[in-house]
């Protein structure tokens, strides 16, 4: 099965509401890429064999999540669903980041 992405920067602590959104809207899946997962690696050397350096071109702060959709759905029609959530979800008390 081909799949189509739809990505967005957020921050760590907003992780779980946009994977949230992601989900209803329909998504099949979401991959989370937080750098801040790793920071734990300094201290204890021997926890990690090998961390793709790529995860951590996205900044210390910055989160990227990326949701999953069947190329049988209508793409555009989830990205304007997500924009409007994005633009109605208003003061949660959490940093939503740059949501670009």
């Amino acid at each position: 099965m081909n799949w189509n992405e739809i990505s967005i920067s957020t921050t760590t602590e907003a992780t779980e509401i946009i994977s949230n959104i992601f989900i209803e809207i329909g998504s099949k899946g979401v991959l989370i890429e937080d750098p801040s997962d790793f920071y734990f690696q300094e201290k204890d050397t021997l926890a990690w064999d090998y961390i793709e350096e790529e995860v951590f071109d996205y900044g210390h702060e910055d989160v990227k999540i990326i949701a999953y959709f069947s190329q049988e759905e209508n793409i555009e029609e989830k990205i304007s669903d997500l924009k409007k959530r994005l633009d109605n979800i208003g003061d949660v008390g959490v940093d939503l980041g740059s949501l670009e």
